[in-house]
């Protein structure tokens, strides 16, 4: 809800003519990212935060702590696009090839974050199936950006 529509404005002028359909592509990832992190992060914040204080006078400043930290995660997440539009806003042989390594980091910290969940999924007693879906879809697009990223070639300077 925060992101659309200037998100999508954005994407479109930083998308180099020959990829707007790729980055526009792209651009919904986060949709997916954040239904797959958020319902496991925001449950387990109000399980640590809010559940412990409900029906306490205190609850009213854990809840605002509890809001802080959705913010502070969208402050992060407005400043790293900013930050990567200062760094790969120009269409050159050197920032594909710099975009190119970053996403190379994303997508492996994408397969670290499906280990991840895929071993508390089934660390836990029942396993958690929901978590271990959520693992395969992470595992899947990491694994799937890494061969991509992989297979292209570098373009030469």
């Amino acid at each position: 809800m925060t992101a659309h529509p200037k998100y999508y404005s954005f994407i479109g002028l930083v998308a180099p003519a020959d990829r707007k359909a790729v980055y526009m592509g792209y651009s919904f990832l986060y949709g997916v990212i954040g239904s797959l992190i958020g319902s496991s992060v925001g449950g387990a914040l109000y399980e640590r935060i809010l559940k412990p204080v409900v029906g306490l006078p205190g609850a009213a400043a854990q809840a605002r702590a509890f809001w802080f930290v959705f913010i502070g995660i969208a402050a992060v997440g407005a400043a790293g696009l900013v930050l990567f539009h200062r760094a790969f806003g120009q269409d050159t042989p050197a920032t594909r090839r710099g975009a190119r390594r970053v996403m190379f980091g994303v997508y492996a910290a994408f397969l670290l974050l499906g280990g991840l969940f895929l071993w508390s999924a089934f660390r836990s007693s029942p396993p958690q199936y929901r978590t271990a879906v959520q693992a395969c879809i992470f595992l899947l697009l990491g694994a799937g950006g890494l061969a991509i990223n992989l297979a292209r070639r570098p373009e030469r300077a």
